[in-house]
């Protein structure tokens, strides 16, 4: 399995993880070969991108959990990672894509050994 990013010559698969977020070698989603398959099965870049989105939608779900302990003081939610990516590829399944995608900024969330959430979120102006 092999990882490959290129945006001065982008590929449809390079295409895809930019809409995904997954661009980063050291701490990627999805194999080559597996975007690869996405785009077979789907057909365009947007149509692969949405494959893509259901599949980490259905693995975040397995995963998806809120807790908060001591007092408030920390709290991690997980909850809401399966909906971000099934409205994503809603969007991207109906052409509404090109509007602003708020909330986080890639697929890549995280967070820390504190518990504390290390994702990065879009603020208002960014997306105005």
């Amino acid at each position: 399995m092999t990882f490959s990013y290129n945006m001065d010559s982008p590929s449809n698969m390079d295409k895809v993880r930019l809409i995904l977020g997954d661009t980063d070698e050291a701490d990627y989603i999805f194999h080559d070969e597996e975007i690869t398959t996405f785009l077979a099965l789907a057909g365009s870049v947007e149509a692969g991108a949405a494959m893509a989105c259901r599949t980490i939608a259905i693995d975040s779900a397995k995963q998806a959990i809120a807790f908060r302990a001591l007092s408030d003081s920390i709290e991690i939610d997980r909850t809401k990672v399966p909906k971000y990516f099934i409205d994503l590829a809603e969007k991207l399944e109906t052409g509404l894509y090109a509007y602003p995608i708020e909330e986080v900024r890639s697929a890549q969330t995280g967070v820390n050994w504190a518990g504390q959430d290390r994702t990065e979120y879009v603020d208002d102006e960014e997306i105005m």
